[in-house]
């Protein structure tokens, strides 16, 4: 794409309207979940809405919606709880997940709920599909690696990093960059332990603590890095790039190109500061790996390039 391509397509995605979908184009029976932290709406109230979702869940052995108090923006005012976050059921790529997310984010703004730069959203998403293989592993981390400033770009929703990163949310890049040099255990959950034992729970914007041994844990691999939102429409961008990122390493990725990359990358300085500018080229040559679509190509790219 030359200068002047790049230029139309820009003013192509500033002028496309963001739609709900009904469903993404990721496998249907890929589980994710996610947790959606805000400020002010009364706990009353969300969580009659969450009991009434509990009425007509349909699943079979799936948890339910969950309201949890957090500490850095939870507080009590006249025996009511306000601020917290929201977590979903174990979902998979159907209309209804989707239904249910739109209903909860509609729910927040109707009660008033704010975001700022104490909150974020997290997302996991199951490590099955990696079923267990080291080399599906190692292609994950090496496409993560190379493009964490892009994940973390279009996690920033157009804003700025929040505060809130610098202490639980840190950039990855140059640990990673260090485990898969020193690595050589062709092992998947040896790598995994190697990573645990350096990248703690609630650190960094990618986290594998839920997995040391695929035995009594969740088995997701959580991400970490985005602002907070309840904006549906963003809640679903954010779903469609880390599922896609997790199957997109078994696609037939050019690992030379990967190391290439990596090999430049060392020993540069990184900051979440950093990770605000755009870089058109990298985040259209992600889009490309990541996504089959055009459509969740245009998508990723319009949030990624919003300021």
């Amino acid at each position: 794409m030359n200068l002047l391509d790049k230029e139309q397509y820009v003013e192509y995605l500033k002028k496309l309207k963001f739609k709900y979908r009904e469903k993404l184009n990721f496998k249907d029976d890929l589980t994710f979940g996610v947790e959606m932290e805000y400020c002010n709406a009364s706990s009353n109230k969300i969580l009659r809405i969450l009991n009434r979702l509990e009425e007509n869940l349909d699943y079979v052995n799936y948890e339910k919606w969950h309201f949890h108090i957090d500490g850095n923006f939870s507080y009590s005012k006249k025996g009511v709880i306000y601020g917290g976050e929201v977590t979903t059921p174990v979902f998979t790529n159907t209309p209804n997940s989707y239904k249910e997310i739109k209903k909860v984010c509609n729910a927040l703004r109707k009660y008033h709920a704010t975001v700022d730069d104490r909150v974020g959203l997290h997302c996991h998403v199951s490590k099955d599909v990696f079923n267990n293989d080291y080399d599906v592993l190692v292609k994950f981390l090496k496409l993560y690696t190379v493009f964490e400033h892009v994940i973390y770009k279009f996690g920033y929703n157009g804003l700025r990093e929040r505060e809130a990163l610098k202490t639980y949310a840190k950039d990855s890049r140059n640990i990673l960059i260090d485990i898969l040099k020193n690595d050589d255990s062709n092992d998947f959950y040896e790598l995994i332990n190697g990573i645990n034992n350096v990248i703690k729970a609630k650190e960094r914007g990618i986290n594998f603590q839920n997995i040391p041994h695929g035995i009594g844990s969740t088995n997701t691999i959580e991400f970490r890095m985005c602002n907070g939102t309840i904006d549906p429409i963003v809640v679903q961008n954010e779903i469609n790039l880390f599922c896609s990122l997790l199957l997109s390493a078994k696609k037939d990725i050019d690992i030379e190109y990967l190391d290439y990359r990596i090999e430049d990358l060392k020993n540069k300085r990184t900051s979440l500061e950093m990770y605000r500018n755009i870089n058109l080229d990298d985040a259209i040559i992600f889009s490309d790996i990541i996504f089959d679509d055009d459509l969740d190509k245009d998508y990723f790219m319009k949030q990624y390039i919003k300021e």
